[in-house]
């Protein structure tokens, strides 16, 4: 072995795992912040953010995390908030461009074959206050 490429190979290791440990604080620090914003925002920007897969398994885990820890108002903001996004008809193009510009998501529901329309509907249901439905 040629201990010459030892030493930049384990250089290289070691500056590799720091530049990952500093994108997870500066993501755990994004995704703090976000939490922090009201309603819809905090929602999509602080539970489904950019690697939002790394803590959830579907997109429904995620709300469900949100719906278990936001406190009412919060909840009531974001279902307002939806609704109000899907009384406004835009269509699927000009609702991405909200969900990924405006509200900060890394989701992308056509991942899950869903249109922006569909995805906003059902989580309307999902945030949808007790005695509404």
């Amino acid at each position: 072995m040629n201990t010459q490429n030892a030493v930049p190979a384990q250089r290289h290791a070691e500056l590799s795992a720091a530049i990952t440990e500093h994108r997870a604080k500066v993501r755990q620090a994004d995704v703090a912040e976000a939490r922090r914003e009201p309603g819809l925002k905090g929602l999509l920007g602080g539970y489904l953010y950019f690697g939002w897969t790394s803590d959830y398994d579907s997109v429904w885990d995620a709300v469900a995390d949100f719906v278990a820890t936001a406190d009412d108002a919060d909840l009531a903001h974001a279902h307002l908030e939806v609704v109000e996004l899907l009384d406004r008809q835009l269509d699927d193009d000009h609702l991405t461009d909200v969900l990924n510009d405006d509200l900060r998501t890394g989701y992308s529901p056509d991942t899950d074959g869903m249109t922006p329309t569909q995805f906003l509907t059902q989580l309307e249901l999902e945030l949808r206050p007790l005695g509404l439905g």
